[in-house]
């Protein structure tokens, strides 16, 4: 277990803080007091718990990241070099199965069923990392997080060990005064501000702090010190938001796209640096299958999108219509332009029907690309359309939900999920 005095931070004795800090700890004091002589509806707080609530929502010690600023430039990678960084989400915590919002307290720890499920994740990322003599490893300092990482790195090196990194700036995104409470009391003691935040999250502003523009910040310095290790693969176990935004600095989407590229918990992201380029090898990738057809089940409106050119297509078909049997099934045909078109021609005809919620269809890896880019972008998030980001193995599976029939965009659940669990 990495000990807190592997922390390190700037210090900030003597200084005033971040942004009305002051002011912030005497909301948190009101606030305690309004949730102990009054229970919110569905308020779950123990009188312990409101004891934590009053301070759990953040340390003076982050302030120096603190910052409503544009995220700074990726930094690139030696020419001739590519880097693999591996993103892993904790394992279920106390407060994940409580519904309380966590964000960078740090009172939770993993349950059982956390613990297992990063046991899971560890079997898998072996075949992925056992290999690589040169890896380095950077953790959140969060509690749950560093119990994700020693799970993960069991079996591994005492150099790999012992080299484990803390990056504070690693840590779940910031939400202040909601932190501690559970979901139901903070819909219902801040309905406008949980309306905010729950429907624009980027603009949303809490204690006189942007949680979402701040994290894309500090994700934006975390990628400083990750891309300049000079091992070929770095491993990263952090949080589902800052997960989030790590993915979203490194291909340079807005903090506007927050929510849409999903992080389960104990499931891992990959991507691959090279000087010019950035391309996602996958995203959520779950630990084990059960996870990947609770999603299929879970989304109303889908496109589950499997990649063509093994004869592992269509037993990966035939194992999601088991899942979903009322999901109609496509093969796109011809060049890649004109299996994109009858793919989104399909989608949009089934999304508009009565009857239907979406779509299963077979694609080549070329078509599957621009499929993703084009259901995930939205209006402003035009990098994302202008070259070829994400890599498909034959026979992966790819699930995007969207929100609505009439949704314009969809929110990536996972993709580039590999044949040999799905047949497993």
């Amino acid at each position: 277990m990495v000990s807190r005095a592997a922390i390190s931070c700037p210090s900030t004795s003597g200084s005033s803080g971040g942004r009305n800090s002051s002011v912030y700890r005497g909301i948190q004091r009101t606030i305690l007091a309004q949730s102990t002589s009054s229970h919110g509806i569905g308020d779950t707080r123990t009188d312990s718990d409101r004891i934590v609530y009053s301070w759990c929502a953040g340390e003076d010690s982050w302030d120096f990241d603190r910052k409503d600023e544009a995220p700074l430039a990726l930094p690139k990678v030696a020419q001739g070099r590519v880097a693999t960084v591996t993103l892993v989400r904790h394992g279920q915590s106390t407060w994940n199965a409580r519904n309380r919002v966590q964000g960078s307290s740090d009172f939770s720890v993993l349950t059982e069923k956390g613990i297992s499920q990063a046991q899971e994740s560890a079997q898998v990322l072996s075949q992925l990392l056992q290999e690589q003599r040169d890896l380095s490893v950077y953790v959140s300092p969060l509690k749950r997080a560093r119990q994700t990482a020693d799970i993960i790195l069991q079996g591994y090196s005492k150099e790999v060990v012992d080299g484990m990194c803390v990056i504070p700036s690693l840590r779940e995104i910031d939400l202040y005064s909601f932190q501690g409470m559970d979901k139901y009391s903070t819909r219902a003691a801040n309905s406008k501000e949980y309306a905010e935040w729950k429907s624009h999250p980027a603009e949303f502003e809490i204690d006189g702090h942007a949680p979402v523009r701040e994290l894309w910040y500090r994700a934006s310095l975390a990628w400083q010190k990750i891309l300049a290790a000079e091992s070929d693969h770095c491993l990263v176990v952090a949080h589902n938001a800052v997960n989030q935004a790590l993915i979203c600095t490194a291909l340079g989407l807005p903090p506007s796209m927050f929510r849409r590229i999903q992080q389960s918990n104990a499931s891992f992201s990959q991507l691959q640096f090279t000087h010019d380029d950035v391309r996602v090898q996958c995203i959520n990738s779950f630990p084990v299958v059960s996870m990947m057809e609770k999603e299929i089940t879970k989304s109303h409106y889908k496109l589950v999108l499997v990649c063509g050119g093994t004869n592992d297509s269509s037993s990966i078909l035939s194992r999601i219509k088991d899942v979903d049997t009322m999901l109609p099934c496509m093969v796109a045909v011809g060049t890649p332009g004109e299996q994109v078109v009858d793919v989104m021609t399909a989608l949009e005809a089934s999304l508009s029907s009565s009857a239907q919620s979406g779509i299963v269809a077979i694609a080549d890896a070329e078509a599957c690309d621009e499929i993703v880019r084009r259901c995930v972008s939205s209006g402003t998030d035009t990098v994302l359309m202008n070259q070829r980001r994400f890599d498909f193995r034959p026979g992966s599976a790819t699930i995007l939900s969207f929100t609505s029939k009439d949704s314009g965009h969809a929110n990536l659940v996972c993709s580039n999920y590999t044949s040999q669990r799905l047949l497993a």
